[in-house]
């Protein structure tokens, strides 16, 4: 897999940008873009649209805790079923497991 330099460049490169103040303003952007594309939403800041449909998936970050009391990270793609009280109904998830983070699923 191409790390995001090699991917800008080769963005650059292929639409003949090299070496021009655009291919930079393109790299720049391509980064950004990646980058946006990278980030976890936190479930106090935002939460995701409950809902049954498959546009409803997201990929979420769960601590889970372990035998010695001590949490361990773990992603699943899950959903909200429902919002209760301002709290959001999981599906899949056990009441034990904390979700800290999600980000949305693009489907094409």
């Amino acid at each position: 897999m191409k790390t995001i330099e090699e991917a800008a460049k080769d963005m650059s490169i292929n639409k003949g940008l090299l070496m021009s103040s655009i291919a930079q303003i393109s790299y720049v952007s391509f980064e950004s873009g990646v980058e946006f594309a990278k980030m976890w939403i936190d479930v106090n800041d935002e939460l995701p649209e409950a809902g049954w449909e498959l546009k409803h998936l997201v990929i979420v970050k769960i601590m889970i805790p372990d035998k010695r009391h001590e949490e361990f990270e773990h992603y699943m793609v899950s959903r909200v079923k429902s919002i209760y009280k301002g709290i959001p109904i999981w599906a899949g998830i056990d009441k034990s497991w904390k979700i800290t983070h999600w980000r949305p699923i693009e489907f094409k």
